[in-house]
């Protein structure tokens, strides 16, 4: 939950003083009235992996790769489960059509559409952190943060911008058009 340098302790006295440095206190004010059910569980690896399996010309049949198997994400933007489940629902549908020679190939496409657009946001928000070893943000990089560090400012004080950018990142819903972040408030 903290940017990189910012990590919380496993010390459940300390967590909610943690939370407290972060952007917005609503997190600790919800914190400060919630009673936990288990210990604290920290993890430091904000790793994104990915295997571009749709690409592959020779695939074995009856195989198909989900979930983490295709893609591992930075666990702060919680999309690890939502791209699973969106993969499940493509191999569902292309299956409801009925098993043909080449199924398990045909299906990796489908199931890499969830990724490319987590890949995007996770990895478009990871590269500005310089503990990050990746290329350099580019322009188009730089705008796009700016937008989503605005529409998160507005998104603490507006109820629907809350909501879509919250669906956005859930991946519950596309990105909104390019817009003005007052049209949230």
């Amino acid at each position: 939950m903290g940017a990189p340098g910012g990590w919380p302790t496993r010390d459940p006295d300390a967590f909610e003083p943690f939370a407290r440095t972060l952007r917005h206190p609503v997190l600790a004010d919800l914190l400060t009235h919630a009673e936990p059910l288990t210990q604290v569980s920290v993890t430091h690896s904000t790793a994104n992996r990915r295997h571009c399996y749709e690409r592959l010309r020779a695939w074995p049949e009856g195989l198909v790769a989900l979930g983490d198997s295709v893609a591992a994400f930075n666990p702060v933007y919680g999309q690890g489960m939502s791209v699973a489940a969106q993969g499940a629902v493509a191999l569902r549908d292309l299956w409801a059509h009925g098993s043909a020679p080449g199924l398990a190939r045909r299906a990796q496409r489908p199931v890499a559409r969830p990724v490319d657009a987590a890949w995007a946001l996770s990895t478009g928000q990871d590269i500005h952190f310089s503990t990050t070893n990746a290329r350099t943000p580019g322009p188009t990089d730089r705008l796009l943060h700016r937008h989503i560090s605005c529409l998160s400012r507005t998104a603490t004080g507006s109820f629907h911008a809350a909501t879509t950018l919250t669906d956005v990142l859930a991946l519950q819903a596309p990105p909104p058009r390019p817009s003005s972040p007052r049209e949230y408030s």
